[in-house]
């Protein structure tokens, strides 16, 4: 396993969780929350949507984005998981469960028509995963430190 390239992942992952959070926030300040319409994951009845209208860009960005940082975790885990690593890998998992359900708290905003609570909660489980990714780097550095120490 190369600590060093799986801990630049970890950066990378947490680089994609505040993007999306970032952007995020600019969906909402535009109001564009249902640009993409309600049939996620699908953005306005296409995977792939014209992104000419702004509100549509960066609602599709939000959502790309986010795959990249939830495609991240899962590499992550995955190679933990492959090489036997139980502590991290255990780590990495939570970290996947919490993204996860903020995708799906994500696609859950969608669909009830921006339900406050819903919004809240979403943003909320967004602090959660970059918290676990976080936590995740740092021992990832740890790692990555002990490896060339010794």
């Amino acid at each position: 396993m190369n600590a060093r390239r799986l801990y630049l992942v970890s950066l990378a992952s947490i680089s994609l969780i505040v993007l999306t959070i970032v952007i995020g926030g600019l969906v909402k300040a535009h109001g564009a929350g249902l640009a993409c319409g309600t049939d996620w994951p699908h953005c306005n009845g296409v995977l792939i949507p014209d992104l000419t209208d702004t509100g549509v860009l960066l609602e599709y960005m939000h959502r790309v984005v986010g795959g990249l940082a939830y495609l991240s975790i899962v590499y992550i885990a995955l190679t933990l998981l492959r090489h036997g690593e139980k502590g991290l890998a255990s780590l990495a998992l939570a970290s996947l469960a919490a993204i996860t359900i903020q995708v799906l708290l994500g696609m859950a905003v969608v669909r009830s028509l921006l339900d406050q609570y819903l919004v809240a909660a979403h943003l909320s489980m967004a602090m959660v995963s970059l918290v676990g990714a976080t936590i995740l780097t740092v021992l990832l550095r740890v790692r990555v430190v002990r490896g060339c120490k010794g």
